[in-house]
């Protein structure tokens, strides 16, 4: 099993939690990082803010997808791949105690992007009424 922390449209209720299917929740942490709305959907980049999103415990199936469904090529990470799937100190909110779990960082130019400030895509999500599909 592996651990991922997800903070966009992967999360429950939104229109790819499907992939998450069999997978166990370990609530809901943040990971220091920038969120940015890329439209359809939002990215991570590094940085100095706080990201906030859920932990799942994930089988090699899932994992899988997740890989296919973030644009992730194991095999050549930097040149072809969207996402890169990378390990992250995550605070798990509701004990205040941090674990290691992967995550998907952006690895394409945010330039012209929208900073998501707070850090919370469904509070984001809340707050413009857009509805990712």
């Amino acid at each position: 099993m592996e651990r991922i922390f997800v903070y966009g449209t992967l999360l429950p209720g939104l229109c790819r939690h499907y992939a998450m299917q069999g997978s166990r929740s370990l609530g809901s942490g943040t990971i220091t990082g920038l969120l940015y709305d890329l439209g359809p959907y939002p990215a991570v980049v590094h940085g100095a803010g706080k990201v906030w999103g859920e932990v799942f415990e994930v089988d090699a199936t899932v994992l899988a997808a997740l890989d296919k469904i973030e644009a992730f090529y194991p095999d050549a990470p930097a040149d072809k791949s969207e996402y890169i799937r990378e390990e992250a100190s995550v605070c798990l909110v509701e004990s205040n105690t941090f674990i290691s779990a992967g995550f998907y960082r952006f690895n394409r130019s945010i330039a012209g992007k929208h900073q998501i400030e707070h850090g919370d895509y469904l509070k984001f999500l809340d707050e413009t009424g857009f509805v990712p599909q």
